[in-house]
């Protein structure tokens, strides 16, 4: 039953429970106090909410008594409990799968408590997620079962994005069909070369000659069409293939990065590499010579009956039993490559990744730790490969000779005729051959579901990508050519995981022009902020407001431009320092980037290297130092001259005296633009316009550097902890703060652990 019908099923009580207030939201939850599955219903009114499980009211409480409610999560589940004037109290427990919708649900309650306007996401209270045929989820951010849709859909969206190459589909059937002619033909040219010469003694060797030279040229003209369709084929299904990738990688471009983070890169590239080649392998061998094999096998099917039809009886009889069959495998088979193909992503993944951390790999030598590992994966593979191979030869050999047992009732009933004198030899060789044609279609068709099933299974891979909601820029209203640069976090919230905020109600602003020290320890919230702010991701709750505008109604690659960017992880790609450089600006010239470099402290060192700027630097940078890199990556940043720069740990592999050169160059480079900056040593933001301490997502202190020493909260805290680290000898960045250990069992949403005595 669908969510929506089981909330309908108990709106009576639900509306008494309310008082008959309108009813602002309600959802399912499916556990109950004791902890067992139940179905419930879960409502809020503007000044009511209620609870009825199984048909029973359990809870009904006026929102004025609440203080406020908190989200706390357990193993395998979560829990929304109040906290009222008389004490605390559980209003509902659920699994893991509600636990986006509870976390809506706790904020609109705790805005309603407040007397605030409460701010509902459609999203999160989305009526069904499930297929309400089969009951499986469904895809991410779409409302499509890939178990009960239309299969063949996935082939009509394909065959969509090969409409610009329709004509040479088109030459493709013509091309079939040519040669559907010529295999038609030959059986006669069979029975009169028998009839006609073999077994008349006087026979003419005109005659032999002609039947002779018919057959040798519908041999090549057979060969000349098939050659002439194999190219154009091969054209056709590359050309699709092509499109297909380039619209995936363009897809992944415009995907938000929570997309991309989710996903793992060498399933990603499995599907762009691997189901696209798969795809094309059923379009270029099966798709095309499906239609030519349908309408062949329709054609002989005809002529045979035509012929003798108790004997075409003969040839069908076994059809029905081996049509069965398929049908009953079909699913079997799917479900087996699924897993197959699961196998493989793992694989991919794993080697992806290795590769990727081949130095931690190496540093700490666990090498033969990653082979067995790589052993075990790739057997895993070896293993459910052979599996199905197995299957798959051991139950089509059975289907094939059920198809064609027909074949030894012809040649018997056919054998009999020929001696009773009511056929001639000619006549049941021709008869024979086309039973064999038949035979010969079927054989293929009873391959067809396997094919069809990699190249299904395949395009439902490659359209979950593609169908997937795209980062699109909405109403465009704010110009980015005329902003200046001052900011305004208006009670902005954010969550990599909806239920578990790093941001809570940010209320800042920051000026034009002003630089803004982000200081906190680790998961404090610091890189999150910074993220928001290029638009990497989405405010969960507020707005971020460039010049009084909303950031999203900017054009994204026009907010963008506004930006400049230096990341912890100085990431370069395999090319040039030149190319790197003009990476951020691609219409920048040479004397642009030497300027930046000059800023960023990277001339010097780059005119040293044995092609300047033309030096090549390997991938990701390989074949420079992590300072050096840093310096170009600072450089890349201020090469487009952007009016915000945001520096996230931008001098974390460099020097102190690199540093300090780099740090007297962004003061000039920072003049006149807002600035955002993380910095590994604290000291180092002290000339900062102002700091911003963030602990457990919160703005704990603002101040300057002087002011913040002089609060003694803290920032003060931190560093002296890591002055004190300093004068050990040991360098620390001020993400090492030590954090309390937490409790398996803690609020979310408040940050504040469960009581367990009173629990």
């Amino acid at each position: 039953m669908s969510a929506k019908a089981s909330i309908t099923k108990y709106s009576d009580i639900v509306s008494v429970a309310l008082n008959g207030e309108e009813m602002l939201l309600s959802l399912l939850y499916d556990v109950s106090e004791d902890g067992t599955y139940t179905e419930g219903v879960f409502a809020v009114s503007r000044h009511r909410l209620c609870v009825v499980e199984n048909g029973r009211l359990v809870l009904a409480e006026n929102i004025e008594n609440i203080e406020k409610v908190c989200l706390g999560e357990y193993t395998g589940g979560g829990i929304l409990e109040a906290f009222t004037v008389k004490g605390r109290k559980q209003l509902v427990r659920f699994s893991m799968k509600h636990i986006e919708e509870f976390t809506s649900v706790c904020e609109i309650i705790n805005d309603l408590a407040k007397g605030l306007e409460p701010v509902i996401n459609e999203k999160a209270f989305a009526e069904d997620r499930v297929c309400p045929k089969c009951g499986r989820a469904y895809i991410k951010n779409t409302t499509v079962c890939t178990h009960c849709s239309d299969k063949f859909s996935v082939f009509k969206k394909l065959f969509k994005i090969a409409k610009p190459y329709k004509g040479l589909y088109i030459t493709l059937l013509l091309l079939f069909w040519i040669t559907s002619i010529v295999t038609v033909v030959t059986p006669i040219l069979s029975k009169h070369l028998i009839n006609d010469v073999l077994n008349i003694k006087n026979a003419s060797i005109t005659t032999l000659l002609i039947i002779v030279g018919l057959m040798l040229l519908t041999t090549v003209i057979s060969m000349v069409v098939s050659v002439i369709r194999s190219i154009i084929s091969s054209k056709a299904s590359n050309l699709l293939v092509k499109d297909l990738r380039n619209h995936i990688y363009e897809k992944l471009q415009k995907m938000p990065l929570s997309y991309i983070e989710e996903k793992k890169t060498g399933d990603l590239m499995q599907r762009i590499n691997n189901d696209t080649q798969r795809i094309q392998t059923f379009i270029q061998d099966i798709a095309i010579m499906a239609v030519n094999e349908i309408c062949l096998f329709i054609a002989i099917a005809v002529i045979t009956v035509y012929l003798d039809a108790k004997m075409s009886l003969l040839i069908f009889l076994p059809m029905p039993i081996a049509l069965y069959l398929i049908g009953k495998i079909r699913l079997n088979i799917r479900s087996r490559y699924h897993k197959q193909w699961r196998k493989m992503d793992k694989m991919t993944n794993r080697l992806t990744e290795v590769l990727n951390g081949i130095k931690v790999v190496k540093v700490f030598g666990r090498e033969d730790d990653e082979i067995n590992r790589f052993k075990k994966t790739a057997g895993d593979v070896r293993n459910i490969t052979c599996a199905n191979e197995k299957y798959v030869y051991t139950i089509f050999p059975i289907i094939k000779f059920i198809m064609g047992f027909g074949a030894y009732l012809v040649l018997l009933f056919g054998g009999n005729k020929v001696l009773s004198g009511s056929m001639s030899v000619g006549e049941l060789v021709q008869f024979s051959t086309y039973g064999g044609y038949l035979y010969s279609r079927l054989e293929w068709f009873s391959m067809l579901p396997r094919h069809f099933t990699m190249a299904l299974v395949s395009s439902q891979r490659v359209f979950e990508v593609l169908e997937e909601e795209e980062q699109l820029d909405g109403d465009i209203k704010a110009s980015a050519d005329k902003a200046e640069g001052s900011f305004t976090f208006d009670n902005v919230s954010f969550g990599y995981k909806s239920y578990r905020r790093v941001l809570k109600n940010i209320e800042e602003s920051v000026k034009k022009g002003e630089m803004i020290g982000l200081v906190g320890h680790s998961g404090a919230g610091k890189s999150t902020m910074i993220n928001l702010i290029m638009r990497l991701y989405s405010p969960d709750r507020g707005k971020i407001l460039l010049d009084g505008s909303d950031i999203s109604e900017y054009n994204q690659q026009d907010y963008k431009n506004l930006l400049g960017v230096v990341l912890q992880e100085s990431y370069l790609f395999s090319g040039s320092i030149l190319d790197n450089l003009k990476y951020a600006a691609p219409k920048a010239t040479l004397e642009d980037c030497i300027i930046a470099a000059k800023k960023a402290n990277a001339h010097d060192f780059i005119m040293e290297l044995p092609d300047g700027y033309n030096t090549y630097v390997g991938e990701k940078g390989y074949k420079l130092s992590g300072g050096e890199r840093q310096r170009i990556s600072i450089a890349r940043a201020i090469v487009a001259n952007p009016k915000i720069l945001i520096l996230d740990e931008a001098t974390a592999s460099v020097d102190s005296d690199t540093e300090l050169k780099i740090q007297d160059a962004l003061k000039k480079v920072t003049k006149g633009k807002t600035v955002f900056a993380i910095a590994h040593r604290l000291s180092t933001l002290k000339n900062a316009d102002r700091l911003f301490v963030l602990d457990n997502g919160k703005i704990a202190e603002t101040g300057t550097h002087k002011e913040l020493l002089e609060k003694n909260g803290i920032y003060a805290s931190l560093l002296r902890a890591q002055q004190e680290m300093a004068t050990r000898g040991v360098t620390i960045d001020n993400s090492d703060k030590i954090k309390e250990e937490i409790t398996p069992t803690q609020f979310i949403n408040e940050g504040e652990e469960f009581d367990n005595e009173q629990d």
